[in-house]
């Protein structure tokens, strides 16, 4: 995970910034990580390994799962980083995780969605695109992200403008002053957003910065 944020923070600059869903914060030169605890995330492996959930998650700088996933072989992730593929979570010795990422395409993303929170209530638990879900420690979000930067700077939340286009992003639309989602967003989403762009993706983004 840390030579993934370095290489993010090398790119964007000195400017404040939130990843891992707002596991890990860069505010005025300090880093703030939430992480998932090494426990917990074998907890969180057993359970997928029995159920046939895929899961990924990150120790060190290093990604960890039991297996390959298709849908994230084009991931820039797994490029960049070393991939520890193992085949039992109990005797793997996992560090603590920013986040877990679940998936299980034989099964409907809502319904997985419902199975891991009833499994994890003591985990945040969030649907983002292509049917993934997100862990993350307790009460870890984007709002929380954002939260913590604006009251480091005396921002009020009526000052910020978000723009999102997956679930994850709806208690962040829903949070700031203005919400934008992109034309590509989930439909919840774009009912939630006071604007929608026209345009999808990096161009809906593009949009509403414009």
């Amino acid at each position: 995970m840390t030579h993934l944020v370095n290489d993010c923070s090398k790119t964007i600059g000195d400017i404040d910034y939130f990843s891992f869903n707002g596991a890990f914060i860069e505010c005025d030169g300090k880093r703030i990580i939430s992480s998932i605890d090494q426990d917990t995330i074998r907890r969180i492996g057993c359970f997928c390994k029995k159920t046939g959930i895929f899961m990924q998650t990150y120790s060190g700088n290093a990604i960890v799962s039991d297996r390959i996933c298709p849908e994230l072989e084009a991931d820039p992730e797994l490029k960049l980083s070393e991939h520890i593929l193992i085949s039992n979570y109990e005797e793997y010795s996992l560090g603590p995780s920013a986040k877990a990422l679940c998936a299980d395409f034989s099964r409907d993303e809502n319904e997985l969605l419902e199975m891991m929170r009833n499994e994890f209530p003591d985990l945040s638990i969030s649907l983002t695109n292509g049917g993934f879900i997100e862990v993350n420690h307790m009460g870890i979000n984007k709002v929380y992200a954002l939260s913590t930067i604006c009251s480091h700077y005396g921002i009020q939340k009526e000052e910020v403008i978000t723009i999102g286009d997956s679930l994850n992003d709806l208690e962040m639309i829903e949070w700031s002053g203005c919400g934008i989602a992109v034309a590509n967003s989930n439909e919840m989403l774009k009912k939630a957003a006071d604007q929608v762009t026209t345009q999808s993706y990096t161009d809906g983004v593009i949009e509403a910065i414009e």
